[in-house]
């Protein structure tokens, strides 16, 4: 049983990605103007490991959600990050955790046949243990996603914030968790031009490996 929440015009999660991508560009650039001091590492012998700040991610939860995705994460700084993904969907669709609210109908999503994905995330790490790399974050994060299936296309647009744990497992490599909480605004579409419009509570979770350079 689902429970819509309210309808919203069209035009407002464009609205509201405008306004994420501002703040993003803003604080990309007031951040990656710091004066990022060479401290002395607390091990000699890293290789460098401390210093290094982009990231090749994937996200293993999104897999239930057919999204087969990679990320870059870039670090300004010690305390600011910008991820990026994209993906494409494949051909199955697993109910995802903490989706609430999701209409199940004759035209709820199935077995999709395609689509794409894509997202956006601003992180502030606010604790930091050995690396600047690893530690605990918040994020705010913007994630599309599109399902065509057979006479439907199904269009979530997700809104929401990202707490995250991110630590190493070997030199290289990291571990990432985040649970999220926002909205999701959703279109469905027939090909009859037929669409119905909802506003859902998510609970959005990442596993994510990450490899550091």
């Amino acid at each position: 049983m689902a429970y819509q929440l309210y309808r919203i015009k069209k035009s407002f999660h464009k609205r509201i990605l405008v306004c994420m991508l501002l703040n993003v560009i803003c604080f990309s650039i007031t951040f990656s103007q710091q004066n990022q001091n060479s401290e002395i590492a607390q091990y000699f012998d890293d290789g460098g490991i401390a210093e290094k700040s982009n990231f090749i991610k994937m996200n293993f939860a999104s897999l239930v959600a057919g999204d087969l995705s990679l990320s870059y994460e870039r670090k300004f700084g010690k305390k600011i990050g910008l991820e990026l993904s994209s993906g494409f969907i494949m051909p199955f669709y697993i109910w995802e955790f903490g989706m609430l609210g999701f209409e199940s109908n004759e035209s709820s999503l199935i077995s999709p046949i395609g689509g794409y994905s894509y997202n956006l995330q601003m992180k502030y790490y606010y604790f930091l243990e050995n690396t600047k790399s690893d530690g605990a974050f918040i994020g705010f994060q913007y994630r599309k996603r599109n399902y065509n299936q057979k006479t439907y296309n199904f269009d979530f647009n997700d809104y929401y914030i990202n707490f995250g744990v991110q630590y190493f497992i070997a030199t290289r490599t990291l571990f990432t968790y985040e649970l999220g909480l926002g909205f999701r605004y959703s279109n469905t579409f027939r090909y009859d031009d037929y669409e119905e419009e909802y506003v859902d509570i998510v609970l959005p979770m990442a596993l994510k490996l990450s490899y550091l350079f």
